[in-house]
C-alpha cells in the first residue's frame, strides 16, 4: 500500500514568498541605513552648512545603526566662510528612541558631545561670530509671516558633554580680552517640552588661574521653571578686569573671589520673574594699583557681602550681613 504524496499547499507558497519579500526589504533597510545614509550625510553636510549657517562644515566618519536607530560622528567641524573656527566636535552620538512614537513625542535616549571646541569671538563692530550664524535669512518681498506653532514635542531622556574647551575672545578692548574654560562637563536628565516634566542638569567647570564652577538644579521647559545653585569658588579679579580694562584706570588687579546663591527663574506674565536667596559674596586679597607701575591706591584683605536676596522684578538687592577685615585705601589729591 503506497502512501499517496501530498502536494504543497498555497500557504507554503504564500509564506516562502512572503518571507522573501520580509528578508528582501529588510536587506534594503540594512543597506540604505549601514551604507547610504552616512554616506549622503557627508556629502550634503558642507552644502546644508554653507546654505542655513552661511557657514564650512565637515565631518570624517559618520556611522549609523539602522536597527539599533543610533548615530555616531566623528572629527564634525563648523568653521566662518574665511575658515575661522566655530566648533569642534571629537564625537556626538545620539540614540534614538523608537517608542517616541507612543508618547507622541520626539524621543532621544541619549546624546552625547565628546571634547568639543567652542571658539567664540567678538570682533571690534560688537558681532559675535555664533550670533553670524545663527542669524536667521530675510524673508522673501511678500510673505506672509508664519503662524506661531505650538512648540516641538520632545523627551531628552540623557544629555552629557564631556571634556569641553570653551573660549571667549573680546576684540572690543585693547588689548584683546580673551578667557578660556576647560575643561567643562554638563549633564542633563530628562529634558522635555512635555507639560510639567522636570529635569535635572549638572555642570562643573574649571575657570581661568584655577578657579571652579559647580552648577545644578532642575528645570521645565513647558512652562519655563527653572531653580538650583551656582557656586564659583577661588575665581580670579584679574579674567574680569581684562573685559573692562579700557574703563578702569588701575592696573590688572590681584585677588580672588567666591559666589554662592540659590536661584530661581520662570515665565510670569509674558515676562520672567528673576529671583536669588542665600547670596554671598566674598573677595581676598585685593590689591589695586595704578597702571604702569604706579603708586598702590588700596588692598583688602577680606570683604564678606552674606545672606543677600535678589529680586529683579522688584529691583531690590540686600545683605544681611557686610564685614570688612585689614583694608587700606590711599588717596592723594
Amino acid at each position: 500500500m503506497t502512501t499517496p504524496t501530498k502536494k504543497p499547499g498555497r500557504w507554503t507558497v504564500s509564506g516562502s514568498k512572503l518571507a522573501i519579500v520580509v528578508l528582501g526589504m529588510l536587506v534594503l533597510y540594512a543597506l540604505l541605513g549601514f551604507l547610504l545614509a552616512p554616506w549622503l550625510i557627508r556629502q550634503q553636510l558642507p552644502e546644508l552648512a554653507a546654505q542655513h549657517l552661511n557657514a564650512q562644515a565637515s565631518v570624517s566618519a559618520v556611522r549609523i545603526n539602522p536597527f539599533l536607530l543610533t548615530l555616531e560622528a566623528t572629527d564634525l567641524a563648523v568653521a566662518e566662510k574665511n575658515g575661522a573656527p566655530v566648533l569642534k566636535i571629537a564625537r556626538l552620538f545620539v540614540d534614538f528612541e523608537a517608542g517616541s512614537l507612543l508618547r507622541r513625542a520626539w524621543t532621544l535616549r541619549e546624546l552625547a558631545i565628546d571634547r568639543p571646541v567652542i571658539t567664540a569671538d567678538l570682533n571690534a563692530q560688537e558681532s559675535l561670530n555664533l550670533t553670524r550664524l545663527l542669524r536667521p535669512t530675510a524673508a522673501k518681498p511678500g510673505t506672509a509671516p508664519a503662524a506661531r506653532e505650538q512648540p516641538l514635542r520632545f523627551l531628552l531622556q540623557h544629555f552629557v558633554v564631556t571634556g569641553a574647551s570653551i573660549s571667549y575672545t573680546d576684540h572690543t578692548v585693547q588689548p584683546a580680552a580673551r578667557v578660556q574654560f576647560n575643561p567643562v562637563n554638563f549633564e542633563v536628565h530628562d529634558l522635555s517640552t512635555l507639560p510639567d516634566q522636570r529635569g535635572e542638569h549638572t555642570m562643573t567647570a574649571r575657570l581661568p588661574g584655577g578657579g571652579r564652577l559647580q552648577w545644578q538644579g532642575k528645570i521645565t521647559l513647558a512652562p519655563i521653571d527653572s531653580s538650583g545653585s551656582i557656586a564659583l569658588k577661588d575665581a580670579k579679579l584679574a579674567t574680569l578686569w581684562r573685559f573692562v580694562q579700557d574703563d578702569l584706570a588701575i592696573a590688572e588687579p590681584a585677588g580672588s573671589y567666591d559666589l554662592g546663591l540659590r536661584y530661581r527663574i520662570r515665565s510670569d506674565r509674558g515676562g520672567f520673574a528673576v529671583q536669588a536667596s542665600d547670596l554671598s559674596l566674598r573677595l581676598k586679597d585685593v590689591a589695586l594699583t595704578q597702571p604702569q607701575g604706579g603708586a598702590q591706591l588700596g588692598r583688602l584683605a577680606t570683604l564678606a557681602l552674606l545672606d543677600g536676596n535678589l529680586d529683579l522684578r522688584k529691583r531690590t538687592l540686600a545683605f544681611k550681613e557686610v564685614s570688612v577685615g585689614k583694608g587700606e585705601i590711599n588717596v592723594t589729591l
